[in-house]
């Protein structure tokens, strides 16, 4: 059960609730389990109050996009401590679950429910309520987002 994915054009999507027992394990989901692996990486997302988890294929690409990146820049420093500091290896057991470090639980909020939802080439953990919350009060409208990233696109 430790192998990792090296699969290409992955995609992680859907959103599953879930409950975190008493030690911080919690069931991934079966199609999540396939697309990132039985061994992947979970840290701390940069922005939002969330953990991201990523692949051992995309983690190592991510990491190799850091070493790129100058390290005396203070923004990639903060950066990169945050997610390189905040990261745990996870290790899928035979019931399915992995063990959420206490340490990311306290620092995203998470509590017995959670909202485990694809994103892409990752997926996310969410306390329930906090990503309840996110939707319900994010202070741009699906209109306003689609226009940002339509301009984004036209860059690429």
């Amino acid at each position: 059960m430790s192998q990792e994915n090296e699969k290409s054009g992955r995609i992680v999507f859907g959103e599953y609730l879930h409950r975190v027992d008493d030690k911080g394990r919690v069931i991934i989901p079966a199609d999540f389990r396939e697309e990132l692996g039985y061994k992947f990486m979970v840290t701390k997302d940069l922005i939002e109050r969330c953990l991201k988890l990523y692949s051992m294929d995309d983690w190592k690409r991510l990491v190799e996009k850091y070493e790129k990146l100058p390290s005396s820049n203070k923004a990639v420093q903060m950066q990169r401590r945050l997610l390189f500091q905040s990261a745990a290896l996870c290790e899928i057991d035979k019931q399915g679950r992995i063990t959420i470090p206490y340490k990311l639980r306290e620092d995203t909020g998470i509590g017995k429910e959670v909202a485990i939802a694809g994103d892409g080439n990752k997926a996310e953990i969410w306390d329930k309520d906090t990503r309840e919350a996110y939707f319900a009060n994010t202070d741009m409208s699906l209109e306003k987002a689609a226009e940002i990233v339509a301009e984004l696109e036209k860059a690429l």
